[in-house]
């Protein structure tokens, strides 16, 4: 059996020991932590989007009133240019303003005042007058109307020119209640007459004729269409001024 001398051995591992290069001591490495996990950025993620880069800071060699594309603010949308004019005819279909009176009731001005009036049930000489009222006509809606009552609500009237159409207008309210839209083309032979606007069926068309006969007298004529075209005779109301 072979021994090893212990000299011989304690030999051996100096020899070792100069002829291997040292080895390195790697610093101990700290125990981890619960929950201590590599920090991983949204832009690392698969399939996501990078965030833009922040907008460099203006350097002090750039001018600060210098817009840049930036700093630049969006531009006002473009304002609609204002009309120059109206429109050709548009004169014609307000010559005056809502609120001016209408030049054209000065032709009527004749009525204003208190009226007596008698109303005859026809038209003949020898009728006696009958239901004496008393109207008082006025001008109304700042000189845009001309009104007319009797003072007991039984009949109302408004009379007026519509410029735009070249047309006077007669709305008379009754009673009953009852209502009438009419029209005229203007004077005629000493005679504005007001035809009916609307033919409902079974009624004829009805028309009202005022007449001025001389000063502080006129008269109010009413009538009804006749199958044949002619106009009937309903009813006069003679007008008397009072004052």
């Amino acid at each position: 059996m072979n021994r090893f001398h212990p000299l011989g051995i304690a030999a051996l591992g100096l020899a070792l020991t100069l002829a291997l290069p040292p080895i390195a001591s790697a610093a101990p490495r700290p125990s981890p932590t619960p929950f201590d996990f590599p920090p991983i950025g949204v832009g690392s993620l698969p399939g996501a989007q990078q965030s833009p880069p922040p907008a460099p800071e203006p350097s002090a060699t750039t001018p600060q009133n210098v817009l840049t594309p930036e700093t630049a603010a969006p531009a006002a949308p473009a304002l609609a240019p204002k009309p120059k004019g109206l429109p050709p005819g548009a004169a014609a279909l307000h010559p005056v303003s809502a609120s001016a009176p209408i030049p054209q009731l000065a032709q009527l001005r004749w009525m204003l005042g208190t009226w007596t009036a008698h109303r005859r049930a026809s038209l003949s000489l020898h009728s006696k007058p009958a239901d004496e009222s008393i109207y008082v006509f006025a001008l109304t809606m700042g000189g845009r109307w001309m009104f007319g009552s009797d003072g007991k609500g039984r009949d109302l009237l408004y009379l007026s020119y519509d410029a735009a159409n070249e047309t006077w207008a007669l709305v008379r309210i009754g009673g009953r209640p009852s209502y009438e839209v009419l029209l005229s083309k203007g004077w005629r032979n000493g005679r504005l007459t007001f035809v009916s606007t609307e033919d409902v069926i079974g009624t004829p068309l009805t028309r009202t004729s005022f007449v001025h006969l001389i000063a502080g007298q006129f008269a109010l004529f009413e009538e009804e269409e006749r199958p044949d075209s002619s106009w009937a005779p309903l009813s006069e109301v003679d007008f008397t001024k009072s004052k």
